[in-house]
Formats: structure tokens, sequence, C-alpha cells
């Protein structure tokens, strides 16, 4: 029995009910009514971003029709490639956006789901949750400024990609590797060469 008041248990689910149907009497002749309530499951969140990434920010939300959908498609982008895009935090503390940054407030309510992601993902890594949101849009703007040269460039230099993929069910990794055709047609013409 000591051992079992010892073990601490941590769940980390919620449920989250339906609509719930109430009855509630509206007079003395027994007559009910029925109404349904219906809840909010998320709560308001503030996102502090750099000025200069707002028109950024503007744009996508003008794309998705709202910050909850651009939460959402940022994260379907990024989820699978997280760990190759970021490196693993060294500290134990959590590290914040620059004191000195001029910040915009954009004000949204996420998705609990979402929002849940986004807070773990960002503990992992070591940085709070606006300063993860912050490096996710960055990489948005590298994408749209660098986005041509960049793949022409390592297509002709490389001439190989590796794609991993993690499974949502997080027991398996899947990586392929496709090689650029121009890479091994060159490989075919060096042996008659020589």
């Amino acid at each position: 029995m000591s051992n079992s008041r010892n073990q601490k248990v941590s769940k980390h689910l919620r449920w989250f009910p339906k609509e719930t149907i109430y009855e509630s009497n509206v007079d003395h002749n027994f007559k009910t009514s029925r109404f349904k309530q219906r809840r909010i499951h998320s709560s308001p969140s503030d996102f502090w971003i750099p000025v200069e990434l707002a028109p950024l920010l503007q744009s996508k939300i003008s794309k998705y029709g709202s910050l909850k959908k651009v939460l959402h498609v940022l994260l379907e982008e990024k989820r699978n490639r997280l760990h190759s895009l970021f490196r693993l935090s060294k500290y134990e503390k959590t590290l914040y956006q620059s004191k000195g940054l001029d910040l915009m407030r954009f004000s949204f309510r996420p998705d609990s789901a979402d929002w849940a992601e986004l807070r773990l993902a960002a503990r992992y890594y070591g940085v709070s949750i606006c300063r993860f949101f912050v490096m996710l849009l960055s990489l948005l703007n590298e994408k749209k400024e660098e986005h041509k040269d960049q793949f022409s460039y390592k297509r002709e230099k490389f001439g190989i990609v590796l794609v991993q993929k993690i499974f949502q069910d997080r027991n398996r990794i899947s990586f392929s590797i496709f090689l650029n055709s121009s890479l091994i047609n060159r490989k075919r013409r060096r042996p008659g060469k020589i």
C-alpha cells in the first residue's frame, strides 16, 4: 500500500464534451424547456510578433481567413520536419524573444489541439510559445525569399534528396532517398571516359 501512495499518476488527456442539453423548469405547471449550451473549448491567446514579420503574418491571415487557421497550416506543414529544422535546446530554462524587439500583438482563439502541440514543441526546443511561432513564421519568410534559387542550387550541387517521415502514431520513421536524373546520367558517362 505504501508503494501506491508514493506513485504519482499523470494524465495528459482532455475530454471535450459535445453540446450539452439541459432541461429547466419554466413555470410551476412543470413545463420544461430545452436549451443548448455550447462551451467554448479555446481560450483567448496572444502572439507577440516582430514588426518586420507582421506584413507576412497579415498576408497569411488574409489568405487563410484567421490566425487560428494559419497556426493549423503551419503546424501541418512543419510537423514532420521540426526535428530537422531546429536544434534541441541545451538549456533547462525557456528562452524568450529579445527585449529590444518592436513587437505587435495578435489575439485569437486557437484550437486546443493546435495550442497543445505548439506548447509541447516549444517546451521541447526550450523556447517560449511566441518565439517558436515566430521561428515557424520566419521559416515561411525564408522559403518565400529563396524558394527558386535554393531548390535549383541544391539540385545542381547535391543531386540527392532525403525525405524523412515520422508517422502520426510516433512509432515508425521512414526514409526515402531520391537521386537526381542528371546525377545518374553523369555516373553512367564516367566509366566510358576512363
